[in-house]
Order: C-alpha cells, then sequence, then structure tokens
C-alpha cells in the first residue's frame, strides 16, 4: 500500500481514531465521507466498521471515536 498521506484533524478522539480507524483504511477515507453528517451517522460508521467489516475496535471506543468524527467531519456532535 501506498505511504498515508492524510492525516487525522487535532482534537480530543484523534488518537483512538489514528489507532483504530488507519489500520484498515487511511485517514483520506474519512474526509471523503458527506460533509455534515450527525453523531448518529458517525456512530453507525464506527458500529458497521466493527460488525460488517470485522475492526477490533473495543466496544468502550466507538462513542469517543463517533464523537470525535462528529466533531471534526460532521455537524460538530
Amino acid at each position: 500500500m501506498p505511504a498515508e498521506t492524510g492525516t487525522f484533524k487535532p482534537g480530543a478522539g484523534s488518537e483512538l481514531a489514528q489507532q483504530q480507524c488507519v489500520i484498515c483504511h487511511s485517514a483520506d477515507y474519512v474526509t471523503i465521507q458527506p460533509p455534515g453528517k450527525p453523531l448518529a451517522f458517525w456512530k453507525a460508521e464506527v458500529e458497521k466498521m466493527k460488525k460488517v467489516y470485522g475492526a477490533q475496535i473495543p466496544d468502550d471506543q466507538i462513542e469517543p471515536i463517533a464523537q470525535y468524527l462528529a466533531r471534526a467531519y460532521g455537524d460538530g456532535g
């Protein structure tokens, strides 16, 4: 795979996103999601990554990651 060029926006939770999300896909994948989506969208996406794609995200990290994604890339959560 090519070297990672994207990075997550700084903020509370970015370290969890970095640890959990880039195991399977680049940070760029997050930035191409539809803008302005609410927390419910991001939580469903994180849960889908775990349940459908087998991401090894601990249950107690789903909400913090979703909250970070909503704040950084969505409607502010």
